[in-house]
């Protein structure tokens, strides 16, 4: 399986969130250990997962907080044509889009987030950490 972790299910690990880390703390765990799994991180997103736990944190832990999550993540690029295409305006947000259609490129079949209704229009499939983890209980 080749998923893009969001980053809100990023924050929710690393900023520890407390209505959020539980299920988005397993379903990611579950993805990184999966023997045949990869999973991904948008390349803006890792830009953004600085800011923000720099701003909530500091910089130290945001610098490690990156070091640690390139440990398990790989990063997705986006292509120009990608970055074109997401400008669409069928498409309500252009991050979200970007992030779907490079998903998409790159060919992964998950997208674990925790607003699926911000990928209605990709072509991976977006689920929840508690909609990932419903599946994997009913798959046992």
């Amino acid at each position: 399986m080749k998923a893009l972790i969001d980053l809100n299910v990023l924050l929710d690990v690393t900023l520890n969130r407390p209505e959020f880390v539980r299920e988005s703390a397993r379903a990611f765990g579950h993805l990184v250990s999966m023997r045949n799994g990869q999973c991904y991180v948008a390349q803006h997103a890792v830009t953004t997962l600085y800011y923000i736990v720099r701003k909530q944190c500091g910089v130290d832990c945001a610098r490690l907080t990156v070091r640690r999550a390139l440990k398990v993540l790989k990063v997705i690029s986006a292509s120009r044509k990608t970055l074109i295409d997401a400008a669409d305006p069928c498409y309500a947000d252009y991050e979200d889009a970007v992030s779907f259609l490079s998903a998409a490129a790159s060919g992964c079949n998950l997208i674990l987030t925790r607003n699926p209704k911000d990928f209605a229009k990709s072509p991976v499939p977006a689920k929840t950490p508690h909609a990932f983890l419903q599946e994997l209980i009913r798959r046992a």
